[in-house]
């Protein structure tokens, strides 16, 4: 007889052998015992978790022949039973989505689903993957799937249950499949190991279970693989080396020296991971989970055993770890290396990444301890100091003394032995300047500008010259020209004028702008003459239209 793999061989049989699906296991047990028996079933979830094998015995149930209907639990020896049990029912039919996914195998679906069964109570469709089914395809099925004959019954399953149709997950009893914990998949892999007789540590099993990522067909694939070392007597380290997985001593030692900050023993540990082989994303996974299982070890042994099924040596060195760090650099750790990981798949080896992060992680500041802050107390009783201070020297200071004093507060003080610019109200000095002295440079100074700022000079133009007050000249608008004093109100465009008539007038002036009461007529520009229009056209050749 051919070998027959443990995934086949160990495959569960009846609703009793299934593992990790215990909610799912009781809802359709509960269906069957009240005789509430659905026209379609959709299981979904992770690869390798049971779905077909459900979909299987739950055919089992609906046709075994030592019981009248339906029961949770088949014989497993009637012919029917049997029949599902090695794959040759004909009543029984499995069908891959991903193969058979067009219009055509749909249509021909519907065509036999009208034929009763050969000799089973009930005609069975499993469709795996059936995410891969054609969008025409489900269309086809819908009202098949919506009102089927009596004898026929459907099982979908799926890893992708978003990509079935709404109308189609509408018409279906859904099921959702979990993941597998590791303690699960070490009791499923010990009892293959007493059955067939191997002699196997569980730390061996932990590491396999860890592998299979929560994929119990993956586990059993993956323990399959490494029995035969297992009776040769293969090195431990051997056996993980085949399965991509890192000594925990290896993790456990990089974790110490990070957690102690040394950082030359760190960067020698990551030269001896790569030197050795190992895959430095698996070593990140690991380093990951072992700072989580520290972080766990903070909040108490109880709350690590519950969640960590590791032995009594393990949970000593994590609560050995977590008593020299605290939680924040834990947590900082674990978003560095998460970090590393993303911004690794834009480097040939995430090697160089790793080396910074744990330079960076080296040179963190930890938080202040609560001891050493300063207390509310003692912060209200300096505010209030500092706030009796300003009160008492406030009240001796003039406005110009207390913008002063509030941007002293500020830090916004200039150095010692520079002198801030005073502005034209803050200058002391008796010289001034006449209105003669702006009309004689009024013309040319527009001309300056407009030659840098168009349309600085011609808004400009349409002020006059009414007054000087010291160094400080009032350009007056219509009251009618309201927009082109806020224009140059703006404060580029007045400083920009500002310089114009300081250089003028050799000296610095400031601009001040007032609406007067006269109110000016816009005037519209002259029409042109007939003869300027009439060489216009004659110069283009062209012809005036209307």
């Amino acid at each position: 007889m051919s070998y027959l793999v443990f995934a086949r061989k160990y495959r569960p049989q009846d609703f009793s052998e299934v593992v990790g699906q215990e909610g799912v296991v009781k809802r359709l047990t509960e269906c069957i015992n009240s005789k509430r028996i659905h026209q379609a079933y959709l299981f979904s979830g992770p690869r390798g978790v049971g779905k077909t094998s459900l979909a299987r015995i739950l055919a089992k149930a609906f046709n075994c022949q030592s019981f009248p209907e339906p029961t949770p639990k088949p014989c497993r020896k009637c012919a029917s039973c049997v029949e599902i049990q090695e794959g040759r029912s004909l009543d029984v039919i499995e069908i891959d989505g991903a193969s058979n996914r067009g219009i055509d195998e749909i249509r021909e679906l519907r065509e036999n689903v009208k034929f009763k069964p050969s000799y089973s109570r009930y005609k069975v469709y499993i469709i795996d993957e059936v995410h891969q089914i054609t969008d025409a395809a489900f269309n086809a099925l819908l009202k098949t799937l919506e009102e089927p004959p009596d004898h026929v019954k459907f099982i979908f399953a799926t890893t992708a249950p978003y990509k079935v149709p709404l109308t189609i997950l509408s018409r279906c009893q859904r099921f959702n499949f979990r993941l597998l914990s590791e303690g699960e998949i070490i009791r499923k892999l010990e009892f293959i190991a007493k059955k067939e007789n191997i002699p196997v540590d569980k730390d061996i099993l932990r590491y396999v279970a860890r592998a299979s990522s929560g994929s119990i067909r993956d586990a059993e694939s993956i323990f399959d693989q490494i029995v035969p070392l297992l009776t040769e007597g293969v090195k431990f380290e051997d056996i993980l080396d085949i399965l991509g997985q890192i000594p925990e001593t290896v993790i456990s030692s990089f974790v110490e020296n990070l957690l102690k900050k040394e950082l030359e023993n760190l960067l020698t540990f990551i030269n001896e991971v790569v030197e050795q082989g190992y895959e430095l994303g698996n070593f990140l996974d690991g380093v990951i989970e072992y700072i989580r299982n520290i972080i766990l070890a903070k909040l108490g042994r109880g709350v690590l055993s519950r969640i960590v099924g590791v032995s009594a040596e393990a949970q000593e060195r994590f609560l050995e770890l977590s008593k020299i760090t605290d939680i924040p650099f834990l947590i900082k750790i674990i978003e560095s290396l998460i970090e590393v990981k993303k911004i690794g798949r834009f480097f040939p080896s995430l090697r160089v990444p790793l080396e910074v992060e744990v330079v960076k992680l080296t040179h963190f500041q930890e938080a202040i301890p609560e001891k050493e802050k300063p207390s509310n107390i003692e912060q209200t009783e300096e505010l209030k100091t500092s706030l009796d201070t300003f009160k008492h020297k406030s009240a001796t200071l003039n406005l110009e003394g207390l913008s002063k004093f509030v941007k002293s507060l500020k830090g916004d003080t200039p150095p010692e032995g520079s002198q801030e610019e005073p502005s034209f109200s803050e200058e002391k000095s008796e010289e001034t300047i006449t209105e003669e002295e702006v009309k004689a440079v009024w013309e040319e100074l527009i001309e300056d500008i407009a030659s840098t700022k168009m349309s600085i000079a011609t808004y400009l133009k349409e002020a006059e010259v009414k007054a000087t007050e010291g160094r400080v000249i009032k350009l007056g608008f219509p009251k009618n020209f309201k927009f082109p004093k806020e224009f140059l109100e703006g404060r580029e465009r007045k400083r920009m004028v500002e310089e114009a008539f300081s250089r003028k007038l050799n000296k610095k002036v400031g601009v001040e702008y007032l609406l007067t009461e006269e109110v000016r007529q816009v005037q519209n520009h002259p029409s042109r003459p007939k003869e300027d229009l009439g060489k216009i056209i004659k110069s283009f050749d062209g012809e005036i239209i209307t």
